[in-house]
């Protein structure tokens, strides 16, 4: 009842009045456990404790993973990212339920490079960042479509850094197939194009240069279309986009930048 009307310090209160919850038989100690655990994340408080001792208790996997789920997002809510983390690693190894183990593989894919990537350097990062390109295709590799497009733009950058840049394009690729709106998403444009010159396709670095000018002038062009009834006088002034890009012409890898400018009228 108490937790139901949003008592969560109420709840805790009350729970901890159970001084003995062995005592339970075992689906009244996995309830317990259950409520100690949501109620303490719903408090602000980490509850890794306690949803170790609801693991240990006898319940089915259906139930585990559902609960981990259920702190892996409110862990989430309240950026404790290590912590959630440690959720979802142990549905996707100890629990893999069906239901659960796309978003639960997502997720542990997306915490492991928040907690553990994002904040590390040198040797350390380059160590990491396999590891995180293997929980990205771990992830895809389920088939979930949710997340698909999210997955492959964070693996194709980590692609990229780790040097596989034929991958990395590739990732873009079939993320923009998966989300059409990337095709038009500038950051993606221009992270396809100077992968493209990076993997020396001199020509293909050109026709991506090209493609830039084109998504930005489409990119504007319906954007204004969408804003045309509230800025009815600015109807005359010209929009104007300078793209400068570096294009590697031949084997020798010496270039020079090319610009190209997009001027639109609204």
């Amino acid at each position: 009842v108490l937790y139901g009307s949003e008592d969560y310090a109420g709840t805790l209160a009350t729970l901890q009045r159970v001084e003995t919850p062995e005592d339970l038989h075992d689906q009244g100690q996995a309830a317990f456990y259950r409520l100690q655990t949501l109620a303490l994340l719903k408090t602000g408080q980490s509850a890794w404790k306690k949803i170790k001792e609801y693991l240990k208790r006898k319940d089915t996997p259906e139930h585990k993973a559902e609960m981990l789920m259920l702190v892996g997002e409110q862990a989430r809510k309240v950026q404790r990212w290590e912590e959630g983390l440690t959720y979802y690693k142990t549905l996707v190894e100890r629990y893999p339920v069906p239901a659960y183990l796309p978003e639960a593989l997502y997720w542990r894919a997306e915490l492991y490079r928040r907690a553990q990537l994002e904040p590390s350097q040198g040797e350390v990062r380059k160590v990491r960042v396999p590891e995180a390109i293997g929980y990205y295709t771990a992830y895809l590799q389920s088939g979930d479509q949710a997340h698909a497009a999210l997955a492959l733009l964070s693996r194709a950058a980590l692609n990229r850094e780790a040097g596989n840049n034929e991958a990395a394009l590739a990732d873009y690729d079939q993320a923009a197939k998966l989300d059409p709106a990337l095709v038009h998403n500038l950051d993606v444009v221009l992270a396809r194009a100077t992968l493209a010159n990076e993997a020396g396709h001199a020509d293909q670095r050109e026709r991506e240069a090209e493609d830039v000018v084109e998504d930005v002038a489409q990119a504007d062009s319906e954007q204004r279309a969408q804003d045309r009834h509230g800025r009815r006088e600015a109807e005359h002034q010209p929009a104007v986009v300078h793209v400068s890009l570096p294009v590697k012409y031949g084997s020798s890898g010496n270039g020079a930048r090319r610009s190209f400018t997009v001027c639109t009228r609204r």
